[in-house]
């Protein structure tokens, strides 16, 4: 990796499961750290390229939630060390009216253990798993 590569381009911490996620500058870096472990990886996340950049993301106790700049959506299963089964059935179903859209998702919330809030400079959409 060069050097630049390290840089972190976008964070999450998410304090119950002490969980750090940070997406590097170089794509194949994306990794979640345990903060109870000190430098210890948890977990390299896979590589999801054909989404394209990582924006936002969230987390739960046992899911991680990702918006990439294609507007596609990842869900990742925390405890398994995987991809979430919806993530496995839904990727390639979106529409491609919502994938090519110029406003793209600035920011994600949990709203509950299964709804996730997807937010844009000018509107919102709920995942419900």
């Amino acid at each position: 990796m060069r050097s630049y590569d390290q840089l972190v381009v976008s964070s999450h911490f998410n304090s119950q499961s002490q969980l750090l996620t940070l997406n590097f500058a170089h794509p194949e870096a994306f990794s979640v750290l345990s903060s109870q472990s000190v430098n210890q990886l948890f977990w390299n996340l896979p590589c999801m390229q054909e989404c394209g950049v990582p924006l936002a993301m969230t987390s739960d106790e046992d899911k991680l939630i990702v918006a990439y700049d294609s507007n596609k959506m990842a869900v990742f299963d925390l405890l398994n060390k995987c991809l979430h089964e919806w993530t496995v059935a839904n990727i390639e179903k979106l529409p491609s009216n919502f994938l090519t859209r110029y406003n793209r998702i600035v920011g994600v919330v949990a709203v509950s253990k299964s709804r996730f809030m997807f937010y844009t400079n000018y509107t919102y959409f709920v995942l419900d798993l």
